[in-house]
């Protein structure tokens, strides 16, 4: 028997087994990051998020205040508090946040190239509220950082920690 000779009945009763098979198994997939979870594991994972970015911060002040401390020249006291809370940020995204286990080629480079975007468009984000709005660059800098926190999400979860691709489909 062709396809086109098939009524819509028969095509119906042929396809309805795997039509209920895939939908039990696209229940829970999430197209935003190309696995299974619900909205309760992305919560979690934003929970997590913010927690490490709390850490990080706090990582680099203290650093910061260390070294000030002992004598080092702000530029220097500034630098080593960055590079090594952008070090900490990154394994405690990597490891805590997005629970990857795996080390996959490429991803801290993906991870510094987001840091320099996320720096950019902070830049460009006060700019604008400098510049455009007229406000103070304390209350732009304040207020990129939500935007800049929901995109640094949104391209750590699908591009820097991405799921390795599994063949299950």
């Amino acid at each position: 028997m062709y396809p086109e000779n098939l009524s819509t009945q028969t095509w119906q009763r042929l396809l309805q087994p795997m039509s209920k098979l895939w939908l039990a198994k696209m229940s829970n997939f999430c197209f935003f990051c190309g696995r299974e979870a619900t909205f309760a594991d992305h919560l979690f994972a934003l929970t997590r998020f913010a927690l490490v970015g709390g850490a990080s911060a706090l990582v680099d002040v203290l650093l910061v205040f260390v070294c000030l401390r002992i004598g080092a020249a702000y530029p220097t006291a500034v630098s080593i508090g960055y590079l090594i809370s952008l070090l900490f940020n990154f394994l405690a995204h990597k490891f805590f946040t997005f629970q990857q286990r795996l080390w996959t080629k490429g991803e801290f480079v993906r991870y510094l190239c987001l840091a320099a975007f996320n720096y950019i468009f902070t830049i460009t984000l006060v700019s604008i509220g400098v510049e455009v709005f007229k406000i103070s660059p304390m209350i732009a800098k304040v207020g990129s950082l939500p935007i800049i926190a929901v995109e640094g999400y949104a391209l750590g979860r699908i591009w820097v920690f991405r799921p390795e691709k599994r063949d299950e489909y």
